[in-house]
């Protein structure tokens, strides 16, 4: 298939619809971020109709919180959020949706959150870089503060792993790791906030090649293992994944480089998932047409 007949089907929303539907739940809503289109159509409410007919799904959808990174890790002198811009922003989707945004808003949970940062299984983490962190569940209105972190990291990137359910209690992950922007290095600094524990733990995480984990993202994780983006070296810059499985030691972290692609160089979006049949897959998408790999 040409680019061209390419970029024509993904113009009509019908055909985009049916691709959609095809999607894993997990990977299929960060979609919406590809463009407002896209937006529309999976906000839609037969997408949502169709969606949960086709695929069974067991949740329903109340919305999606703007991740707004303009402020998130604004320095002293940045730019500040308007007071008339809430720092937690919710597009409901349904009117549970406009119930937990208005009591998000009335509760006086909104200022004490901060911004958002990611979700896992329900729960939201937000809070401010780089020091002050939240984890609420929005059904059951549960805030937790957690304690503040023991390093101080300038730039960083964060993960955000929901566990298995012990006691009708879901447990969690957050993890911190240190960005070293300047240099290039072969280890990197982390903290991981268990709540098992309540506390944070400090690891050094080591790899045989030199690189550098983007700063101010947030990892994937899928089936419990962090997926960051990383860059490796100065002039000709490779991107990668930098992959680390808190399930199998806290000592190692592997590198996978990522395919060069004919818009790798000029790519405005950028996705990585799990298609259905349990393959990893990363795709990326300019105004020129979109590509797509398996990973190996």
């Amino acid at each position: 298939m040409l680019e061209s007949d390419v970029h024509a089907a993904l113009t009509c929303d019908d055909i985009l619809n049916e691709i959609l539907l095809r999607l894993p739940e997990k990977f299929v809503f960060r979609l919406i971020l590809v463009s407002k289109r896209w937006l529309r159509v999976i906000c839609s409410s037969s997408f949502r109709s169709d969606y949960h007919a086709r695929c069974r799904v067991n949740f329903h959808l109340l919305g999606f919180f703007v991740c707004n990174q303009l402020y998130l890790c604004r320095p002293k002198d940045g730019m500040r959020r308007p007071k008339s811009e809430p720092a937690l922003q919710l597009l409901t989707v349904c009117e549970e949706g406009d119930d937990v945004c208005n009591d998000l808003m009335s509760s006086g949970n909104c200022k004490q959150l901060g911004y958002f940062i990611d979700s896992a299984n329900g729960l939201l983490l937000c809070g401010r870089h780089p020091l002050t962190y939240s984890v609420w569940n929005p059904i059951s209105k549960v805030l937790f503060q957690l304690p503040q972190p023991q390093r101080f990291y300038k730039r960083l990137c964060m993960a955000f792993i929901a566990e298995d359910y012990f006691n009708d209690i879901l447990h969690y992950k957050v993890i911190r790791a240190n960005c070293e922007c300047k240099r290039e290095v072969n280890t990197v600094s982390i903290e991981n906030f268990s709540s098992v524990t309540g506390t944070w733990k400090h690891f050094t995480l080591a790899c045989s090649s030199n690189f550098s984990l983007r700063p101010w993202t947030v990892a994937t994780v899928i089936n419990g293992v962090v997926y960051w983006y990383a860059t490796q070296g100065k002039i000709a810059i490779k991107e990668s994944l930098a992959i680390y499985d808190p399930r199998v030691g806290n000592t190692r972290i592997v590198l996978l480089k990522l395919p060069d692609g004919k818009i790798s160089q000029d790519y405005d979006e950028f996705v990585l998932g799990l298609s259905s049949d349990g393959l990893l897959q990363y795709g990326q998408s300019s105004k020129s047409g979109m590509e797509i790999w398996v990973l190996e």
